[in-house]
């Protein structure tokens, strides 16, 4: 097995999931006794079953809405450098606001990985 996984695409789990749990049948109800099964067969089993339709669906938003926290973060970063950089750009070199707006832009930039 690989590594480094792939993400399945987000829209066919989404819909493969939508459909089991509009089906409304349970992994039991097709497997039936699953205590004579072997330990990793048994484990498997009790992460299909935990891992429900409705779990993954969850899951899928909860990353959908991280991923848009995300980008707004990003968005907001940028523009807080760019107000930042302007304040540097009309402001003398001795002004109290000149510093703090060098301070600042340098913990963005660390925060960022280095990026200005």
């Amino acid at each position: 097995m690989d590594s480094q996984e792939k993400i399945p695409d987000l829209a066919e789990l989404k819909r493969v999931a939508e459909a089991a749990k509009a089906s409304g049948c349970e992994l039991t109800e097709i497997l039936g006794d699953t205590s004579a099964m072997y330990t990793a067969q048994g484990s498997l089993i009790e992460f299909c079953e935990a891992a429900t339709p409705a779990v993954v669906l969850a899951l899928i938003a909860h990353n959908t809405r991280l991923a848009n926290c995300a980008q707004r973060g990003l968005v907001e970063s940028a523009a807080m450098g760019n107000a930042l950089t302007e304040i540097l750009r009309v402001t003398r070199l001795g002004d109290p606001a000149f510093g703090i707006a060098c301070l600042v832009l340098g913990e963005l930039s660390a925060r960022d990985g280095g990026r200005p």
